[in-house]
C-alpha cells in the first residue's frame, strides 16, 4: 500500500513599539532624521512531504521575541523531515524558509537530501534572527527618565 503524507508548519511574532506624544510637535528636519519607532517581524515556514511504502513527514516552527529598553530581538526557527522506503517509487520533498524586518536582519536555511534506490531521507532546517535598537539619543533620555543619568552640576 503506498503512503502519502504531507506536514506543513508555519510560525509569526510581530512586535511593534512606537514613541507617543500627547501633544502634536512640528518636528526638525533633523528630528525627523532621528528613527521614532522600532519593532521586529519574524515569520517562518517548514514543509515536508513523503511518498512510499512506509511513509513519514513532521514540521515544527518556533518564533520568540525578547525585549530590553534598548533592543528588541526576534527568533524563528523551522524545521521540516521526511522518510520514505521500501520501494523504488519512495519520493520525499522538504523546504524551509523565514523572511525577517527590522534594523538588522541575520538568517540561513540548510537543507540535506538523501536518495537510494530504496530509501529517501531529508531534512530543512531554517533560522531568523532580528534584531531593532534604540538610537542613541533615546537610550539617554531613557536613562534620565529611570533617574539613572543626571547631568554633571555646574
Amino acid at each position: 500500500m503506498k503512503k502519502i503524507v504531507v506536514a506543513l508548519a508555519a510560525g509569526t511574532a510581530v512586535l511593534m513599539s512606537q514613541t507617543v506624544k500627547s501633544e502634536p510637535q512640528v518636528l526638525t528636519a533633523s528630528q525627523m532624521d532621528e528613527v521614532t519607532a522600532s519593532g521586529v517581524f519574524v515569520d517562518v515556514f517548514s514543509l515536508a512531504s513523503a511518498q512510499g511504502n512506509f511513509a513519514n513527514a513532521s514540521t515544527y516552527t518556533r518564533t520568540h521575541i525578547v525585549t530590553t529598553p534598548w533592543t528588541e530581538t526576534g527568533f524563528g526557527v523551522g524545521i521540516g523531515r521526511a522518510v520514505a522506503c521500501c520501494g523504488p517509487d519512495a519520493e520525499i520533498e522538504v523546504a524551509s524558509g523565514g523572511v525577517g524586518a527590522g534594523d538588522r536582519v541575520l538568517g540561513r536555511m540548510h537543507s540535506v537530501v538523501r536518495h537510494s534506490p530504496r530509501f529517501a531521507h531529508a531534512v530543512s532546517v531554517v533560522t531568523v534572527v532580528v534584531i531593532s535598537k534604540a538610537t542613541p539619543a533615546e537610550i539617554l533620555q531613557d536613562l534620565r527618565d529611570m533617574g539613572r543619568f543626571q547631568p554633571a552640576p555646574k
